[in-house]
């Protein structure tokens, strides 16, 4: 014969249905205070703190009158360079871009390149610098630009639309024998209003015609990235330098690249 099941007591019955209402009323304050907390600290973050704020009105500041550097590309004949000179610039715009320092690479010992292999008639020798000018309110310091040094085992002959479909990066490293990564130091700051030229190559193009163009130096430095340190804000992340652009012609030997 099966044996009945003893009937538990009342007050156990009720003892049991408490310890489950209990927890059920503790999950849901937890979840009520889950549920506030993001609103909690929102708040928290959004009362008046005075300090803080004076500090965010300060960076604000210094991120308005921070150094701001913009980099294009100049082509230069020669007879425009150095201590003297055998013509000047024309233009205001010319004897602005000219009149800032020249930083000294490489490409300065190659100045006695000459346009053997270029095939150009009347050939023109000019210098290819990336230019950097500051436009911001404060001094750019520890300019640094990182480039991909190509030792050339030829001339570079360069035909850009309309003449031709040539991509210069691409032959030109196609004619390298050796590539490396270097970082160019400049040696000084670059105060707001002022700039800095840095020679890349050195180029030979027929009298009066700026397509096609020739690489007539042993090595050419295609730059990468730059950045700079400003003095309030520190070390600046890194600007990627874009590639040549379409010729604007400044004046008679100068010709801007964009």
């Amino acid at each position: 014969m099966a044996r009945k099941r003893k009937r538990q007591p009342k007050s156990s019955r009720l003892e049991r249905w408490h310890v489950v209402v209990g927890t059920a009323g503790g999950i849901a304050t937890l979840v009520t205070f889950a549920l506030a907390l993001p609103a909690n600290v929102a708040e928290a973050f959004h009362r008046p703190n005075p300090k803080r704020d004076e500090i965010e009105r300060k960076r604000e500041r210094a991120q308005e009158t921070a150094a701001r550097l913009e980099v294009s590309y100049l082509f230069v004949e020669s007879g425009l360079l150095g201590r003297e000179p055998s013509r000047r610039p024309a233009s205001k715009l010319g004897a602005t871009l000219l009149s800032y320092p020249v930083e000294h690479t490489e490409i300065a010992d190659e100045q006695a390149a000459t346009a053997t292999g270029c095939g150009m008639s009347s050939p023109v020798q000019t210098t290819a610098f990336l230019l950097i000018e500051n436009h911001g309110h404060r001094e750019a310091n520890d300019l640094t630009i990182r480039v991909e040094r190509l030792r050339l085992r030829r001339r570079v002959v360069i035909r850009e639309p309309p003449a031709g479909r040539d991509v210069y990066l691409a032959k030109l490293r196609a004619a390298a024998d050796a590539t490396t990564t270097t970082t160019i130091v400049v040696a000084r700051s670059v105060p707001r209003g002022e700039g800095v030229l840095v020679p890349l190559w050195l180029t030979t193009t027929a009298w009066r015609k700026a397509n096609p163009w020739c690489v007539s130096s042993r090595t050419a430095l295609v730059p990468l990235t730059v950045r700079f340190r400003d003095t309030y804000l520190g070390w600046q992340p890194r600007t990627l330098v874009r590639r040549l652009r379409a010729p604007e012609i400044i004046e008679s030997g100068i010709e801007g690249r964009g």
